[in-house]
Protein backbone atom coordinates (compact mmCIF):
# COMPACT_ATOMS: atom_id res chain seq x y z
CA UNK A 1 0.00 0.00 0.00
CA UNK A 2 2.83 2.39 0.84
CA UNK A 3 4.58 1.74 -2.46
CA UNK A 4 1.36 1.89 -4.43
CA UNK A 5 0.29 5.20 -2.85
CA UNK A 6 3.60 6.77 -3.90
CA UNK A 7 3.76 5.21 -7.34
CA UNK A 8 6.72 2.93 -6.58
CA UNK A 9 5.87 0.15 -8.98
CA UNK A 10 9.28 -1.50 -9.04
CA UNK A 11 11.82 -2.63 -6.50
CA UNK A 12 14.32 -0.21 -8.06
CA UNK A 13 12.03 2.79 -7.51
CA UNK A 14 11.57 1.82 -3.88
CA UNK A 15 15.31 1.35 -3.37
CA UNK A 16 16.01 4.75 -4.95
CA UNK A 17 13.50 6.35 -2.60
CA UNK A 18 15.07 4.59 0.41
CA UNK A 19 18.49 5.90 -0.67
CA UNK A 20 17.14 9.45 -1.06
CA UNK A 21 15.67 9.22 2.47
CA UNK A 22 18.91 7.70 3.80
CA UNK A 23 17.00 4.67 5.12
CA UNK A 24 17.77 0.98 5.12
CA UNK A 25 15.06 -1.57 4.49
CA UNK A 26 15.20 -2.43 8.22
CA UNK A 27 14.66 1.26 9.13
CA UNK A 28 11.77 1.38 6.70
CA UNK A 29 10.15 -1.77 8.12
CA UNK A 30 10.49 -0.45 11.69
CA UNK A 31 8.86 2.84 10.65
CA UNK A 32 6.01 1.01 8.89
CA UNK A 33 5.40 -1.17 11.95
CA UNK A 34 5.36 1.91 14.18
CA UNK A 35 2.93 3.67 11.82
CA UNK A 36 0.64 0.63 11.82
CA UNK A 37 0.72 0.44 15.62
CA UNK A 38 -0.03 4.16 15.91
CA UNK A 39 -2.90 3.81 13.46
CA UNK A 40 -4.32 0.95 15.51
CA UNK A 41 -4.03 2.94 18.75
CA UNK A 42 -5.71 5.93 17.10
CA UNK A 43 -8.61 3.81 15.90
CA UNK A 44 -8.98 2.08 19.27
CA UNK A 45 -8.91 5.31 21.27
CA UNK A 46 -10.63 7.47 18.66
CA UNK A 47 -14.12 6.10 19.02
CA UNK A 48 -16.99 8.34 17.98
CA UNK A 49 -17.91 8.79 21.64
CA UNK A 50 -14.34 9.76 22.63
CA UNK A 51 -14.04 12.18 19.70
CA UNK A 52 -17.37 13.84 20.49
CA UNK A 53 -16.46 14.16 24.17
CA UNK A 54 -13.05 15.68 23.41
CA UNK A 55 -14.56 18.11 20.92
CA UNK A 56 -17.26 19.20 23.37
CA UNK A 57 -14.66 19.76 26.11
CA UNK A 58 -12.25 21.64 23.81
CA UNK A 59 -14.53 23.19 21.21
CA UNK A 60 -13.05 26.67 21.44
CA UNK A 61 -9.55 25.33 20.76
CA UNK A 62 -10.69 24.50 17.22
CA UNK A 63 -11.82 28.06 16.45
CA UNK A 64 -9.57 29.67 13.89
CA UNK A 65 -9.10 32.95 12.12
CA UNK A 66 -7.33 34.28 9.08
CA UNK A 67 -5.39 37.19 10.46
CA UNK A 68 -2.56 39.67 10.00
CA UNK A 69 -0.61 41.77 12.47
CA UNK A 70 1.48 44.87 12.84
CA UNK A 71 3.81 44.93 15.83
CA UNK A 72 5.49 48.17 16.92
CA UNK A 73 7.29 49.36 20.06
CA UNK A 74 5.47 52.68 20.39
CA UNK A 75 1.80 53.08 21.37
CA UNK A 76 1.38 56.42 19.59
CA UNK A 77 2.75 54.91 16.36
CA UNK A 78 0.34 52.00 16.71
CA UNK A 79 -2.57 54.41 17.16
CA UNK A 80 -1.44 56.52 14.19
CA UNK A 81 -1.23 53.42 11.97
CA UNK A 82 -4.72 52.35 13.11
CA UNK A 83 -6.09 55.81 12.32
CA UNK A 84 -4.55 55.68 8.82
CA UNK A 85 -6.17 52.29 8.21
CA UNK A 86 -9.55 53.33 9.65
CA UNK A 87 -9.61 56.51 7.55
CA UNK A 88 -8.65 54.64 4.38
CA UNK A 89 -5.36 56.52 4.01
CA UNK A 90 -3.24 53.37 3.91
CA UNK A 91 -3.51 49.62 3.44
CA UNK A 92 -2.81 47.32 6.38
CA UNK A 93 -0.35 45.19 4.40
CA UNK A 94 1.67 48.20 3.25
CA UNK A 95 1.94 49.56 6.79
CA UNK A 96 2.86 46.12 8.15
CA UNK A 97 5.66 45.73 5.60
CA UNK A 98 6.97 49.21 6.40
CA UNK A 99 6.58 49.46 10.19
CA UNK A 100 6.18 46.04 11.84
CA UNK A 101 9.06 44.90 14.03
CA UNK A 102 8.04 41.27 13.48
CA UNK A 103 10.13 40.68 10.36
CA UNK A 104 8.63 37.30 9.48
CA UNK A 105 5.07 38.58 9.22
CA UNK A 106 6.18 41.99 7.89
CA UNK A 107 7.66 40.28 4.82
CA UNK A 108 4.18 38.90 4.13
CA UNK A 109 2.34 42.19 4.63
CA UNK A 110 1.61 41.21 8.22
CA UNK A 111 -0.11 37.95 7.24
CA UNK A 112 -0.21 35.23 9.86
CA UNK A 113 -2.40 32.96 7.74
CA UNK A 114 -4.69 30.65 9.68
CA UNK A 115 -4.23 30.95 13.43
CA UNK A 116 -5.71 29.03 16.36
CA UNK A 117 -6.19 30.28 19.90
CA UNK A 118 -3.11 28.42 21.13
CA UNK A 119 -0.93 30.14 18.51
CA UNK A 120 -1.12 33.64 19.98
CA UNK A 121 -0.75 35.54 23.24
CA UNK A 122 -3.84 35.66 25.48
CA UNK A 123 -4.29 39.43 25.03
CA UNK A 124 -4.32 39.03 21.24
CA UNK A 125 -6.58 35.99 21.45
CA UNK A 126 -9.36 38.00 23.08
CA UNK A 127 -9.40 40.44 20.16
CA UNK A 128 -8.72 38.03 17.32
CA UNK A 129 -11.36 35.55 18.44
CA UNK A 130 -14.11 37.98 19.40
CA UNK A 131 -16.02 36.81 16.32
CA UNK A 132 -15.80 40.10 14.43
CA UNK A 133 -13.70 40.77 11.36
CA UNK A 134 -11.75 44.01 11.09
CA UNK A 135 -8.74 45.82 12.53
CA UNK A 136 -8.38 45.73 16.31
CA UNK A 137 -5.98 47.41 18.67
CA UNK A 138 -3.60 48.74 19.66
CA UNK A 139 -3.17 45.83 22.07
CA UNK A 140 -0.27 45.90 24.53
CA UNK A 141 1.70 42.67 24.88
CA UNK A 142 4.90 43.01 26.87
CA UNK A 143 6.73 46.06 25.52
CA UNK A 144 5.02 45.92 22.11
CA UNK A 145 1.76 47.19 20.66
CA UNK A 146 -0.17 45.18 18.12
CA UNK A 147 -2.77 45.88 15.51
CA UNK A 148 -4.58 42.71 14.51
CA UNK A 149 -6.58 42.46 11.30
CA UNK A 150 -9.04 39.58 11.25
CA UNK A 151 -10.17 38.77 7.72
CA UNK A 152 -12.29 35.79 8.69
CA UNK A 153 -13.31 34.06 11.90
CA UNK A 154 -14.64 30.50 12.00
CA UNK A 155 -15.98 28.54 14.92
CA UNK A 156 -14.47 25.09 15.29
CA UNK A 157 -16.51 22.32 13.76
CA UNK A 158 -16.29 18.58 13.97
CA UNK A 159 -15.18 17.85 10.41
CA UNK A 160 -12.81 15.14 9.13
CA UNK A 161 -9.70 17.26 9.80
CA UNK A 162 -10.80 17.96 13.39
CA UNK A 163 -11.60 14.27 13.94
CA UNK A 164 -8.08 13.31 12.83
CA UNK A 165 -6.55 16.01 15.03
CA UNK A 166 -8.49 14.70 18.03
CA UNK A 167 -7.48 11.09 17.28
CA UNK A 168 -3.83 12.19 17.15
CA UNK A 169 -4.22 14.08 20.44
CA UNK A 170 -5.86 11.10 22.14
CA UNK A 171 -3.07 8.83 20.90
CA UNK A 172 -0.31 11.22 22.05
CA UNK A 173 -1.96 11.60 25.46
CA UNK A 174 -2.21 7.82 25.78
CA UNK A 175 1.43 7.33 24.79
CA UNK A 176 2.53 10.03 27.25
CA UNK A 177 0.70 8.28 30.07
Amino acid sequence: EFRKSRGFLTKKETEEWLDSEDMTIDDFERQLKLDILKSGIKETLGTEQAINKNFAENMMAFDHAIASQICVNDESLAQELKNQIDEGEAEFAVLAAKHSTDQESAQKGGSLGIIYREDIDDALEVEAFSGDAGVKGPIKVGNSYYLVKVDEFKRGELDDHTRETIKETLMQDHLSE
